[in-house]
């Protein structure tokens, strides 16, 4: 896991019992909120992120989801993981 990634899972670790901030996450990493809470989602399916106990992954699991409810947007339990730096976008591959 990279800089940014931890720095993700930071943020989020910590605004979560505050509600989020969801007002200060474009700023802090030039992510819409839905694609910020999608993005913890994947760090914390990740069989990579070792980091975070039980416990956090489960509350940021669940807090994530009720977010993007919120927003209109749906969780799986299995979001992609996008790589630092990707574009933020979806290929269509039904052709």
């Amino acid at each position: 896991m990279d800089a940014y990634d931890r720095a993700i899972l930071d943020f989020a670790s910590r605004w979560c019992p505050f509600g989020g901030g969801d007002d200060q996450i474009f700023t802090e990493f030039g992510l819409s909120v839905p694609t910020f809470y999608r993005r913890v989602l994947a760090l914390v399916e990740s069989r990579r992120t070792t980091e975070l106990g039980y416990s956090t992954k489960q509350s940021l699991r669940t807090f994530c989801t009720l977010k993007l409810s919120q927003y209109g947007h749906t969780a799986t339990a299995r979001t992609p993981r996008l790589p630092s730096g990707a574009p933020q976008h979806t290929l269509d591959m039904s052709r």
